[in-house]
C-alpha cells in the first residue's frame, strides 16, 4: 500500500466531474483534507461550470480555484484534459467561467463566482457581460415577451431600490422565468456590470440598445437613472440610448 496522501490529476478530477457530482465532491473534499488538490483548478472549475455542477463549483471555489480564468490561457495540458473529459473548450477560448454561467443563466453559479471575485464589469473578449446575457435571452425569449407577465406593474419608477424587497415586490405577479432573469440582471448590476458599456467591435451597441425584454429594460433604465442621481455623468450618446430604451420599455409594456 502506498504511503502519503492520495494524488489526483486534473484529468482524473475532470472525469469525476463529468460523471457523478457526489463522487466529484467527495474526491475534492478528500484531496483538500490531505492537502493534495491538483494544480489545474482553473480547468476543473471550467468543467464544473460548463457541466452545471453547482455543488462541485462551490467545492472548487472554496478549495482555491480562481474565479476568473480565461479558458484560452489554461496550460495546454489542461486543454487536453478537458477534451479527454468530454468538455471541449473549442469556441470559448476568450470566455471566463462567469461568461459561461451567465450564458447558461445559472443564477446560483453566477452568484458564487461573483462572491469569489469574478469581475462583472470586465469584457474579456470585447463583449460586455450584459451583452452575453442578452445574446442568450434573445434565443429563448419570444418576441411578445412583454405582453404576458405583469412584473413591476405596481412600481415602474423604482424596481431598483436600496434593498431586494423593491425588486421582489415588483415581480410577484411575473412568471418564474421573468423573475429569474430580473434576479440575474440585478445581481450583475450590483456587481458593477454596466448596461452602457459598449461592445468593442461595435461601439454603438450596448445592453440598453440591444435588449428587447421590457422588464429587463425597465429595471436597467431605473438603475442608470439612480446612478445619474448619485453623480454619474453620461455622454450624449449614452443619454440618447437611455431615453430610447426607456421609451421602448414603456411602449412594450402598454404604457405602464
Amino acid at each position: 500500500m502506498r504511503d502519503g496522501p492520495p494524488t489526483v490529476s486534473a484529468e482524473e478530477l475532470i472525469d469525476a466531474i463529468a460523471g457523478e457530482e457526489e463522487c466529484a465532491v467527495a474526491l475534492l473534499r478528500c484531496c483538500k483534507a490531505s492537502g493534495a488538490l491538483p494544480l489545474s483548478l482553473g480547468a476543473c472549475l471550467f468543467a464544473a461550470v460548463k457541466l452545471r455542477r453547482t455543488t462541485v463549483v462551490k467545492a472548487l471555489l472554496e478549495g482555491g480555484a480562481p474565479a476568473h480564468n480565461i479558458v484560452g490561457e489554461l496550460p495546454p495540458a489542461d486543454l487536453v484534459a478537458l477534451r479527454r473529459g468530454g468538455v471541449a473548450p473549442d469556441g470559448v477560448h476568450h470566455w471566463s467561467p462567469l461568461v459561461i454561467a451567465v450564458r447558461q443563466q445559472s443564477l446560483e453559479v453566477v452568484r458564487m463566482l461573483l462572491e469569489h471575485g469574478a469581475p462583472a464589469g470586465l469584457a474579456v473578449d470585447g463583449t460586455p457581460l450584459l451583452l452575453h446575457l442578452n445574446a442568450v435571452l434573445e434565443s429563448t425569449t419570444p418576441s411578445n415577451s412583454g405582453s404576458g407577465a405583469a412584473a413591476g406593474s405596481s412600481g415602474s419608477d423604482a424596481p431598483f431600490g436600496g434593498n431586494d424587497s423593491s425588486l421582489a415586490g415588483g415581480v410577484l405577479q411575473a412568471n418564474l422565468r421573468v423573475e429569474e432573469r430580473l434576479q440575474l440582471l440585478l445581481l450583475l448590476l450590483r456587481h458593477q456590470a454596466d448596461p452602457l458599456q459598449p461592445c468593442a467591435a461595435a461601439p454603438q451597441r450596448c445592453f440598453l440598445t440591444d435588449c428587447r425584454d421590457p422588464w429587463l429594460l425597465r429595471l436597467t433604465v431605473n438603475y442608470v437613472r439612480q446612478q445619474c442621481e448619485q453623480g454619474r455623468r453620461v455622454s450624449d450618446l449614452e443619454a440618447r440610448q437611455l431615453v430610447q430604451a426607456a421609451a421602448r420599455a414603456w411602449l412594450d409594456l402598454g404604457g405602464r
